[in-house]
């Protein structure tokens, strides 16, 4: 699979196409890179896009899928761009993303709502139609955008494309919003009798009402007037918010003690600390405690999640996944950054024992 390539081309007719507002070029480019961070997220997180409050690009995410400019053709205002780098040439999340950002383009040039079937119903789809809708030139300025792909399909989008994309983003909200995923909030009321509790959704204010197994109660009775994290089905209104929660699957303390990295598992061994390393979770200002991260710049960590035990995943995930790419891949010619990593993971960990089968 050849890496995905775009020729953007803005023209105005009667007008020279080798130039072209700074302004009107800078925003697009900056439009065109968030749809492809949405579309990686959609391409490679759609099982966990449930768990999303706000359309916030993962930090993975936003390394991975980076929209690179080649200078541009002479004589006119072509700028070619590449999506993402040499060494994920045969990654299918890459080839699906770019696919996603091809059909919204389409999208935008007649009215079609099939395309709404491959987008996740929440913010991050919405977000992703409303990226796209940044790349069209804006109203009034008589410009128009040609997009050329891979497949050599041109695709003209005018003014008009604005219109279709937000009234694509419209039916996306309008549809029914249920997903499954985690949300924090504070445990008001407990009722033995019917085995329901009353929580304080942070993000919304509202108070919500679900059920608990027999199994957590001992623990809820400890947890009164604390936060909690509930997993269930989430069931959100036409503004996004949450409006009940059901079929709830785990009720969990809040939990932010230091994460203490222990082994970790690869598929070329079990990886062990040279050295303990402990990392403190920051809560995120801006979600009302709704998500956890834990950094750690040496190895430019920076992994959130919804709880503390995501958390912990999430950061045995990428930890393997760093070993796996910088380490055990001596094929790969290496940036003077990506040899530094390499080291720093060296001085970090040990392979001690083959992993489980």
């Amino acid at each position: 699979m050849p890496q995905p390539n775009y020729n953007f081309r803005w023209f105005r007719d009667g007008a020279d196409d080798s130039e072209i507002p700074a302004e009107l070029l800078a925003a697009a480019l900056h439009s065109a890179q968030r749809a492809f961070h949405y579309a990686g997220m959609i391409a490679e997180h759609t099982d966990r896009l449930g768990e999303r409050l706000r359309a916030r690009v993962p930090v993975e995410v936003a390394r991975k899928y980076v929209l690179r400019c080649r200078p541009a053709i002479h004589g006119s205002y072509d700028v070619p761009t590449t999506l993402g780098y040499e060494e994920l040439v045969d990654d299918h999340a890459v080839e699906h993303a770019a696919a996603l950002f091809n059909a919204v383009v389409d999208a935008g040039r007649q009215i079609s709502n099939q395309v709404l079937d491959e987008l996740p119903a929440d913010a991050v789809g919405r977000a992703f139609l409303l990226a796209v809708s940044g790349v069209v030139p804006p109203r009034g300025s008589g410009w128009s955008l040609e997009v050329r792909g891979n497949d050599a399909v041109s695709r003209v989008l005018t003014e008009d494309a604005h219109r279709r994309l937000e009234d694509l983003a419209r039916l996306l909200e309008e549809r029914p919003i249920v997903e499954r995923g985690t949300l924090t909030g504070e445990l008001r009321a407990i009722d033995f009798s019917r085995k329901q509790i009353k929580i304080l959704h942070l993000v919304d204010n509202r108070e919500l009402e679900c059920s608990y197994s027999v199994d957590e109660e001992i623990s809820l009775i400890n947890q009164r007037l604390s936060l909690v994290h509930v997993t269930g089905r989430l069931i959100r209104d036409a503004s996004g918010r949450v409006s009940s929660i059901d079929e709830v699957d785990k009720i969990e303390p809040y939990d932010v003690s230091p994460i203490h990295v222990g082994r970790v598992d690869t598929s070329h061994g079990q990886l062990q600390l040279r050295r303990p390393l402990t990392l403190e979770l920051q809560q995120d200002p801006d979600s009302n405690r709704q998500w956890m991260s834990v950094e750690y710049e040496a190895l430019g960590l920076l992994v959130t999640a919804p709880t503390r035990g995501i958390l912990v995943d999430a950061l045995r995930e990428e930890i393997a996944f760093l070993w796996e790419e910088y380490v055990m891949d001596r094929q790969t010619e290496l940036s003077p950054g990506a040899l530094s990593l390499r080291a720093e993971l060296e001085q970090h960990f040990e392979v001690v024992a083959n992993a489980a089968r």
